[in-house]
């Protein structure tokens, strides 16, 4: 009797186990890797390919999160991704990470030439931080602490299929890479004439024997209740310089932004 109730148990036991097991969910890239760019998931299927120290993390990062390797000799500046979580029941959630260098003045690359950076719905996190990451030191946007990945891990026990789509890439050089549904080099493109039309209005009252606070409070004004995207940024520029406890160093930092260089799709373009 004994006996028959063990082996009861660890049938109960072996049942469960495979039951938690199928519920892993299966992890699809919407890309095509090719000869520029590099699309890996760090999920069960691709687990003997993961080196350290990301295998020893991997546990620790949430469902969806990918390495993106740059096979090209150009930085990448931009990479726009997106995540279709699906649970038991049926329904979908959705997820989207831009990791912009462009907001930094002057650019940063998010993807180094022939580098490679780990992407989550919560940032992006380049490779020779992935050391100083699995050892648990500070970092801004650290994935294993991210609320944005927390919310991920919310669900991850419930989820059968987690879909990962890289929209688009920009290289610094202006190609864009991806299917780029979200069209988002037009934002980055508005960014930067927002920023030379602020510096340009400034510029002009300077010449005419104004201070930078008036150009300023004109710009503010003028965009006050406006719900276009030029405007929104103007003001939003505008009002950095108001803020700024440096404003002359700010000014010329927006001042000293590089040209964009001409966007161009190529690659898996719609």
């Amino acid at each position: 009797m004994q006996r028959l109730i063990r082996t009861t148990i660890l049938a109960f036991a072996l049942g469960c186990t495979i039951a938690r097991a199928g519920t892993v969910p299966t992890t699809t890239v919407t890309n095509k890797s090719d000869s520029m760019v590099q699309i890996v998931p760090l999920d069960e299927a691709h687990r003997s390919t993961i080196s350290a120290p990301l295998d020893q993390i991997r546990a620790n990062l949430p469902p969806g999160a990918f390495i993106l390797t740059n096979r090209t000799s150009i930085p990448i500046n931009v990479v726009v991704s997106l995540w279709s979580y699906q649970d038991r029941n049926g329904q979908s959630q959705q997820r989207r990470m831009n990791c912009d260098g462009y907001l930094a003045v002057p650019s940063e690359p998010i993807v180094k030439a022939n580098d490679s950076v780990l992407i989550t719905p919560g940032g992006c996190t380049m490779r020779e931080h992935f050391v100083h990451m699995a050892a648990g030191g500070a970092m801004i946007a650290n994935p294993l602490r991210s609320e944005r990945n927390k919310s991920v891990f919310g669900i991850a026990g419930n989820l059968t299929e987690v879909r990962i789509t890289v929209d688009s890439i920009i290289f610094a050089d202006g190609r864009i890479w991806g299917p780029d549904a979200l069209h988002y080099y037009t934002s980055v493109a508005a960014r930067y004439w927002a920023v030379r039309s602020v510096v340009e209005e400034i510029s002009a009252a300077r010449a005419n024997g104004l201070d930078t606070k008036s150009p300023l409070e004109k710009i503010r004004a003028e965009t006050e209740g406006k719900g276009d995207q030029p405007s929104y940024l103007r003001r939003y520029y505008a009002g950095l310089l108001q803020r700024s406890p440096n404003p002359e160093g700010t000014l010329k930092l927006l001042s000293e932004q590089p040209v964009l260089p001409e966007f161009q799709h190529i690659g898996e373009t719609k």
